[in-house]
């Protein structure tokens, strides 16, 4: 950021000779020639701002505690203890300003009895924690919070405009959480199976979104209105690129008493079109990159990477005793964050190398931010 200030100062400077001089008056009287000359002193203060490296910030989830990251997951500390309850999801903004993680009362697992959870903001990178009133945020037009039954946050890009679920329905906000807007009014629990939150996603402004509801839905109006993709039932993570164009879906092979093929779907096309990649495992969660080249999907006893827009796929940290759970990636691909369920896992190089992070147990949830450098 660069600031300039300018500062004109007048003088008289007189002469026996006329001079004539650019931007300067002369006049002559009696011999004697008077210049009255303009000098322009510019002073120029320039503010370095550093942009976040990519990945500094890391946040994860475990039982009832927030632990964070500033040093790339190098270190790891507490930053909330709930006395009650457990998290069962996080998300932040892609400088990693702005968090919001869903803490549910009574138990770490959801299920259909469940009464309420409450979204938990943080404003300061994950340092503090602000619990809402009781059942989350205030909705427009009510002077209090009703008891909800979050199950489902994705913060956009800027932190300004998020999108929440719980099982009366689908809402967004334009004002980092200061008021909610129903834009879905539809049963959520219907298509809930107990476990963690209902796999939620937006692009870099929020334009484009998806949420799992008997398949995949998706907008293209900052979540106005929602139309299904026609994914097939069930979908266990999505994910899309900055600009919302590349999408992938990943299912399970068991849901619900059913079983499933267990595939990757990816569309390049805002999902209008989509591919299937036979590769079968119970997946859990996917994640992509800025532009949607790099890729990384979980599942029980697998880890895949993609590094040309989910075309092709291929197994990067063979353990098949590994049930890996969240996933998540910064802006070029190149940090990427996994958990399983007993460690958190780091890569700092595409996914080439992994080493176990100091955290030193599994988490149900985690992110870390996406940093552009221009963040």
């Amino acid at each position: 950021t660069t600031t300039t200030t300018t500062t004109s100062t007048t003088s008289t400077i007189p002469t026996t000779i006329p001079i004539t001089t650019t931007n300067e008056t002369t006049a002559t009287t009696n011999h004697t020639t008077s210049t009255t000359r303009t000098t322009t002193m510019t002073t120029t203060t320039t503010t370095t701002t550093t942009p976040t490296p990519e990945g500094k910030y890391m946040t994860a989830v475990n039982g009832n505690t927030i632990y964070v990251s500033s040093d790339l997951g190098e270190t790891w500390n507490t930053a909330f203890q709930a006395t009650s309850g457990g998290f069962i999801g996080i998300s932040m903004s892609n400088s990693g300003r702005y968090q919001v993680a869903i803490l549910k009362s009574g138990t770490t697992t959801l299920s259909y009895s469940s009464t309420s959870s409450s979204l938990i903001v943080s404003s300061d990178y994950g340092n503090s924690w602000t619990p809402t009133n009781q059942g989350g945020y205030v909705q427009t037009g009510q002077t209090s919070s009703p008891v909800f039954c979050w199950v489902g946050i994705a913060v956009a890009g800027d932190g300004q405009n998020q999108t929440m679920l719980n099982f009366n329905g689908l809402y967004t906000t334009s004002n980092y959480g200061k008021s909610l807007v129903l834009r879905w009014n539809t049963n959520f629990q219907t298509w809930y199976n107990g476990v963690g939150t209902i796999p939620l996603c937006t692009s870099d402004t929020g334009k484009y979104q998806a949420v799992v509801f008997n398949g995949l839905f998706l907008s293209t109006d900052f979540g106005t209105t929602w139309n299904p993709a026609g994914v097939g039932a069930p979908v266990a993570g999505v994910a899309m690129s900055a600009s919302g164009q590349y999408v992938t879906a990943v299912s399970p092979t068991y849901f619900v008493g059913q079983t499933y093929p267990g595939v990757i779907q990816v569309s390049s096309t805002y999902g209008v079109n989509w591919t299937t990649i036979s590769i079968s495992h119970t997946w859990n969660d996917v994640s992509i990159s800025w532009t949607g080249q790099y890729q990384i999907a979980s599942a029980i006893g697998a880890l895949y990477l993609s590094s040309d827009f989910g075309q092709t796929w291929g197994q990067v940290y063979p353990a098949s005793s590994v049930r890996w759970l969240s996933v998540s990636m910064s802006w070029s691909g190149q940090i990427m964050l996994v958990s399983s369920d007993s460690h958190v896992f780091l890569s700092s190089d595409f996914g080439a190398t992994w080493n176990a992070t100091t955290l030193g147990f599994g988490t149900s949830s985690l992110a870390l931010a996406a940093a552009r450098p221009w963040t």
